[in-house]
Formats: structure tokens, C-alpha cells, sequence
């Protein structure tokens, strides 16, 4: 005990007032839930948790499937891309998450609350040393959350300050706030600062002019007209790589290849860039230049190969399946004259397997927005 309490304050202030704080939750669920109201009141608050969980959980569906279907239902698609999609995907998040809600309580209240009660008359007549430990495991979730919630708010504040700083400096000796920082906030704030943009785009591309500058949106640290740069050397190879090959399917193909040959993945860089370090450049010709990239950077490639030799293409972002979770992906969608249809292509998957115009792209793809298109 006495070596925890060392450690502790060995790790910072910043790690007590998280053991602090987490403590106190526990007590003050034990000394609460000696009125059965505290506990009501408990179950309620993680039903809206669960809620806002099934949100984030289904957000793929509520932003893009459910969205697009009420569009072409209610012939609505010029809205698309304006202020008032923005209004209807709001609508529909606050709908489903009611929804959700609503299945919640009524899950309680048919199957749970008698049950509740019941535990509770019974709990009440154990010693009071179970009793508190009972009710102090009732209480962990909400101290669980409290935690993560001031750690997101540390790891936020710290964006907003220099590195060197002192508030900085005192977050960073914590080595359960780095812990909890890395392998939860910042993943999590990846996927909300994705969701946000997806929502609030139309308020962004309807107000584009703020004085003279337009509004441009970030990925991995650069704009997309940045990570589509080209140089001549890039469009060399693309051109020589092409000659001699005259269907805009075979020079499409054949452009697949030189990228997945050509680029090795580079885990390093996805690490940094899930802790917001954009030190090392994204975009086409850093991963020429390199031989390296993530998916961002293999599908800015592909697609200034195809700029080069004037083959309509987009890049495409949403998730994709890697064998274990669906993550943040993006890929490719190149015109083929000859058919007249777009097929999809992902660079980054193909060191796996071919994922040059397959049947069943769909099943480990989720599309969720075009964030650039070339035409001719």
C-alpha cells in the first residue's frame, strides 16, 4: 500500500487528482444509494450513456444510409451539402438517439426495475461492509467516466498550449494520464473530429468566404489540394509507366500495381498521426519521395498518377475492415471510359490481396464521402 501511494506521487499531480477523483465517485455512490431515488437516478444517467454509445456506434448508418434514403424517399437530394443537411442529419441524430433511449427504458421498466427493487430490499439487510462494496461496483461506471472525462478535457487544454509549457510539463509526468490519453481519448477524439466534420461540412462548405480565405479541411495535417500536389517526376513515371497501354481499364490497372509495389506501410507514421504528430508530411509526393505512406498517402498517389495521364479519379474516405476492427480508410474510385461507371480501387488493402475492381469491395468497405475528384 505504502509503495502505491509512492508511485502515485512519483507519477504527478495529475495522476492523484485521477485516483482522487475516481475514489470519490466510488464513496459517493456507497454513501448515495442509502436512498433507492440515487440509484434510479444512476440507471438513468447510463441508459442516456448507452444511448449516445449506440449513436456513436451507428453513426456509419445514421449519417449516410438512413440520411440518403429519407433524400431519395422525400426526393430531397438538392439539399445535399447544404445548411439544411446539416439541419436534417441533427434531427436524425437526436431521433435515433431518443429512439435508443426510449428501447432502454422500456428494457428497464419491464424487465429490470421489479428486479432492481427487489436487489435492492435485500441489499439493504446485508452488513454494511457488503452493502458498500456492492454498491461501490454499481458506482464504477460513472467513476470510469468521470476519469476519461477529465482526462479529454486535459488532453484537449494541452492542444491549445505550447509543448514546453507547464501545464504540459505536469500532465505528461503522469504516466496513467498518458496511458489513458493514448490508447482511448485520442483514438475516440479521431473518430469524433471524422464524425464532426462529416456533420457540421455543410455549415462549413455554405459559408466558404471568411474575409478572402476559404475554409479548408485537414487530413493527417494537410489539405487535400496539398496532398495532391504533383512534380514532373511524378508525372514522368505515370506517363512512361502507361505507354503503349491504351484502355483507361488496363492504364487504371496498371497504375494499381505501381502503387502497391512502389509504397511500403508505414506503422510509424499511422502512430504519430493518431497522437496528432503531423511532423512527417502526407500527401503524394512525400510518399513518392519516401516509398512510404498510410492509406491517405497511397490513395493522393494513385490518384495524381491517374491526374497525369488525365484518367478521372477520386479519393474516397470511410472505414475499412483490417481482419479485426473497422478503422478510418481511404481509397479510390477511377472512371473507365470504356463501361462508363466508376470502380473502386484500394492501393493501401491491395499488399493483401487484389482490391482492383472486385465483386465484393462492399464487404469490407463503408463509404462515407468523395473528399476529391479529377475529371476530364
Amino acid at each position: 500500500m505504502f509503495e502505491l501511494a509512492l508511485n502515485t506521487l512519483n507519477n504527478g499531480i495529475v495522476t492523484i487528482i485521477i485516483v482522487i477523483l475516481f475514489l470519490l465517485s466510488i464513496i459517493k455512490g456507497t454513501v448515495q444509494y442509502a436512498k433507492f431515488h440515487y440509484l434510479f437516478r444512476d440507471i438513468k444517467f447510463y441508459m442516456k450513456i448507452i444511448s449516445l454509445y449506440g449513436i456513436y456506434l451507428s453513426y456509419n448508418f445514421i449519417a449516410y444510409e438512413l440520411y440518403y434514403f429519407i433524400l431519395q424517399t422525400l426526393n430531397l437530394q438538392y439539399i445535399d451539402d447544404t445548411f439544411w443537411s446539416f439541419i436534417l442529419k441533427i434531427i436524425l441524430f437526436a431521433m435515433v438517439f431518443f429512439v435508443y433511449l426510449g428501447i432502454c427504458n422500456c428494457i428497464y421498466v419491464l424487465i429490470f426495475k421489479n428486479i432492481m427493487v427487489e436487489c435492492y430490499k435485500l441489499l439493504c439487510k446485508l452488513p454494511r461492509m457488503f452493502r458498500f462494496i456492492i454498491f461501490g461496483i454499481v458506482k464504477l461506471p460513472r467513476a470510469i467516466l468521470n476519469v476519461l472525462i477529465i482526462v479529454f478535457t486535459f488532453n484537449t487544454l494541452s492542444m491549445f498550449l505550447r509543448e514546453d509549457s507547464d501545464f504540459n510539463k505536469m500532465i505528461n509526468s503522469s504516466s496513467l494520464y498518458n496511458t489513458l490519453s493514448t490508447k482511448v481519448i485520442i483514438p475516440f477524439k479521431y473518430d469524433l473530429n471524422e464524425i464532426m466534420l462529416n456533420i457540421f461540412n455543410p455549415i462549413f462548405d455554405t459559408f466558404k468566404t471568411i474575409g478572402t480565405k476559404n475554409i479548408q479541411y485537414l487530413y493527417n495535417g494537410v489539405t487535400i489540394d496539398e496532398a495532391t500536389m504533383s512534380n514532373d517526376e511524378i508525372k514522368k513515371y505515370a506517363l512512361k509507366s502507361t505507354t503503349d497501354i491504351n484502355s483507361s481499364y488496363s492504364r487504371a490497372r496498371k497504375l494499381y500495381y505501381d502503387v502497391v509495389n512502389m509504397l511500403e506501410y508505414d506503422d510509424e507514421k499511422l502512430e504519430d498521426i493518431l497522437n496528432e504528430d503531423f511532423s512527417n508530411l502526407s500527401g503524394a509526393i512525400s510518399a513518392f519521395e519516401t516509398k512510404k505512406g498510410i492509406c491517405f498517402d497511397y490513395a493522393s498517389l494513385y490518384s495524381v498518377f491517374a491526374e497525369s495521364i488525365n484518367l478521372p479519379t477520386r479519393i474516397v474516405v470511410g472505414k475499412g475492415f483490417d481482419g479485426k476492427e473497422w478503422i478510418n480508410h481511404a481509397w479510390n474510385e477511377v472512371y473507365i471510359e470504356e463501361s462508363n461507371e466508376w470502380i473502386e480501387v484500394d492501393t493501401t488493402f491491395g499488399e493483401t490481396g487484389n482490391y482492383f475492381d472486385i465483386e465484393n469491395f462492399e464487404q469490407d468497405h463503408k463509404k462515407e464521402r468523395i473528399i476529391w475528384e479529377f475529371s476530364v
